[in-house]
């Protein structure tokens, strides 16, 4: 995948390389938690066996944001479809409000749509990951009617969960 500039060309989205792991695990703490050891590292592992994309974005030298395409989510109405999984969409607080999760969008839409007619993601649900449901619903994703998912299984009615990063509402859209 050829690399993606904003119009300002301050920001580059691509794809990752082996080399990028380290750079992205300093500069994810810019967003004030870090990643578990090895993450990046197990994701390149995973982008190497054709499981996922790793897209990062750089403005500069620095690390801005990453997201990932996953071919085959852990999601079951995403899995018995076939609907790959955008996950893991992160812009650095510095780096908001400049068209970086745009780009990220942008480019891992680009890449579904080489394999599936359609993208699916998932959100949380409180009040951190507002900005992120509303560029959703912006870009055209709807809800996948499955009600919402606490590790991508679906919640019981009455039953009682947690209310974190892993409460998530699935999301779909069209791309062609």
């Amino acid at each position: 995948m050829a690399a993606s500039r904003l119009s300002n060309g301050k920001a580059e989205i691509r794809k990752t390389t082996p080399t990028d792991a380290s750079w992205m695990a300093a500069g994810f703490l810019g967003m004030g938690w870090a990643k578990p050891d090895g993450y990046f590292e197990a994701r390149l592992l995973e982008q190497a066996s054709d499981a996922l994309v790793v897209l990062v974005a750089r403005v500069g030298e620095a690390y801005a944001g990453h997201g990932l395409v996953r071919w085959e989510s852990s999601y079951e109405p995403f899995a018995v479809a076939g609907i790959p999984e955008i996950q893991d969409l992160n812009v650095l607080p510095g780096y908001r409000n400049r068209g970086i999760g745009t780009q990220l969008l942008d480019a891992a839409e680009s890449s579904i749509a080489t394999r599936s007619p359609l993208a699916g993601i998932g959100v949380g649900l409180y009040a951190d990951y507002g900005a992120a449901q509303r560029l959703y619903a912006g870009r055209g994703y709807l809800p996948d009617g499955c009600g919402i998912s606490y590790d991508n299984k679906p919640v019981i009615k009455g039953e009682q969960y947690p209310v974190d990063d892993s409460m998530v509402l699935h999301f779909i859209k069209k791309l062609r």
